[in-house]
């Protein structure tokens, strides 16, 4: 798989003023907020020079809410891709599977995917082809 970089990585936490605790803590800053197509609410952190930003997660129902007993930590990381087509064929003819049959499209008009935990040595890692 040919990926370009390392987009952000996605956390988990409870509930928003978790967000707000982790971000004063880190002296990080808010670039923008919306909500994913997996029932959570999500908060971006602005990228500082040679870093890549945070994808803070807050589930409002199904898996994610239950992700490490509701606890929430670091769920995934995030690559973005030339195309999520291309990506996503090649990983099938090595044997991964993926999460999604075929990409969806983001809020942010991203087509992501993701591959299984188990198709990646326990890590869930999310591709992104941006707009």
């Amino acid at each position: 798989m040919a990926y370009q970089r390392l987009h952000h990585i996605g956390i988990i936490l409870p509930s928003t003023e978790a967000v707000a605790a982790f971000i004063k803590q880190y002296d990080l800053e808010i670039a923008g907020e919306g909500e994913t197509p997996y029932q959570a609410h999500c908060i971006f952190t602005k990228a500082r020079e040679g870093e890549s930003p945070i994808e803070f997660l807050i589930p409002k129902g199904g898996p994610l809410a239950a992700f490490n007993e509701g606890r929430g930590g670091i769920h995934h990381i995030c690559y973005v891709v030339d195309s999520i087509e291309q990506t996503e064929s090649e990983l099938r003819a090595m044997g991964c599977k993926l999460l999604e049959n075929q990409f969806i499209v983001a809020e942010n008009n991203a087509k992501i995917n993701f591959i299984r935990p188990g198709s990646s040595f326990g890590v869930l890692v999310e591709l992104m082809e941006l707009p």
